[in-house]
C-alpha cells in the first residue's frame, strides 16, 4: 500500500511563493510553447543531469510536457506522469510556477518514483504481501529544498534570497540532513 503523507506545508509554501510571483524576478510567458521551452532548457541542462546522476537516477530523467489546462473548474498547476498542466493564466504561466512544477517531477523522481513503479508491476497478492511505501509530502522538507535550489540556480540569488525570507516569515522547513543537491 501506498501512504501518503498529510501536506502540512501546502499553504504555506503557496504563500511564500506569491510574494515571488508578483515580483521583477519571475518571467511571464505568453504561450504555451514559450513554457514547454524553458522547461526543455531546465531539464537539459548540465545542473539538472548532474542532481540525476549523483543520485544514480538517470533512468528517470526524461521530458515533460507542458500541457495547458483548459479546466472551467480548476485554475491551477499540477504535474503528474511527466506532465505539468498549467492554467493559463498570467500568473500561472511563468517561470516560477514552472520551476515549482518541475520540482515536484524532481522530488518524485530523487525519492519514490523506483519504489512505486516495482509496486505497480506486482500482482494483487503480491501488493498485499508488500511492503508500504512511504509517499513523503508533497510540499515537505525535501519539495522545498529542491524548489530553493531551482529558483537559485534558474531565477538568481536575489530570488533565492527573497523565498529563503518568505520560507522563515511562514515557517516553512526547506532544510534537509543529508542534502539533495
Amino acid at each position: 500500500m501506498i501512504n501518503y503523507q498529510r501536506d502540512n506545508q501546502r499553504s504555506k509554501t503557496y504563500r511564500s511563493e506569491a510574494v515571488i510571483n508578483r515580483s521583477d524576478h519571475n518571467h511571464r510567458f505568453t504561450t504555451n510553447d514559450q513554457c514547454q521551452e524553458y522547461a526543455n532548457e531546465i531539464l537539459s541542462s548540465n545542473y539538472i543531469f548532474k542532481i540525476y546522476e549523483k543520485h544514480n537516477k538517470l533512468h528517470n530523467l526524461q521530458a515533460i510536457r507542458v500541457i495547458p489546462n483548459k479546466s472551467k473548474r480548476t485554475s491551477s498547476n499540477y504535474s503528474q506522469s511527466r506532465k505539468i498542466l498549467l492554467s493559463q493564466t498570467p500568473y500561472h504561466m511563468s517561470k516560477l510556477a514552472l520551476l515549482h512544477e518541475i520540482a515536484h517531477q524532481i522530488h518524485y523522481d530523487l525519492t519514490v518514483s523506483d519504489q512505486i513503479r516495482s509496486y505497480l508491476k506486482l500482482t494483487i497478492k503480491e501488493m498485499a504481501e508488500a511492503e508500504d511505501i512511504e509517499y513523503p509530502e508533497f510540499h515537505g522538507r525535501e519539495f522545498n529544498h529542491i524548489f530553493i535550489h531551482l529558483v537559485k540556480r534558474f531565477l538568481g540569488k536575489e530570488a533565492k534570497r527573497a523565498l529563503a525570507a518568505e520560507f522563515k516569515k511562514n515557517k516553512v522547513k526547506y532544510t534537509v540532513s543529508k542534502a539533495l543537491f
